[in-house]
């Protein structure tokens, strides 16, 4: 894991972000489907829905774009 990366993580956590919806985020932001995030994590398709409506809510956003900008705002300018 790269600086950058630990950087993110770590403010994921301050967010309040479980480990397992941070895995979740992993996955959305390489652009997987819910059924492949899914499948990736050995869990249903439902419990990723629900992983990301919590996501939604803790942060504020509606959509998947806008997720994956305001985690991109967490990475610190190289």
């Amino acid at each position: 894991m790269g600086l950058h990366d630990r950087y993110v993580h770590a403010r994921m956590n301050s967010l309040g972000l479980t480990n397992r919806q941070q895995e979740v985020v992993e996955l959305l932001m390489q652009g997987l489907s819910n059924r492949e995030i899914a499948d990736r994590l050995l869990i249903e398709v439902d419990t990723v829905k629900v992983h990301l409506r919590d996501i939604f809510n803790r942060l504020n956003v509606h959509r998947r774009t806008a997720l994956v900008a305001k985690i991109l705002e967490l990475r610190p300018l190289p």
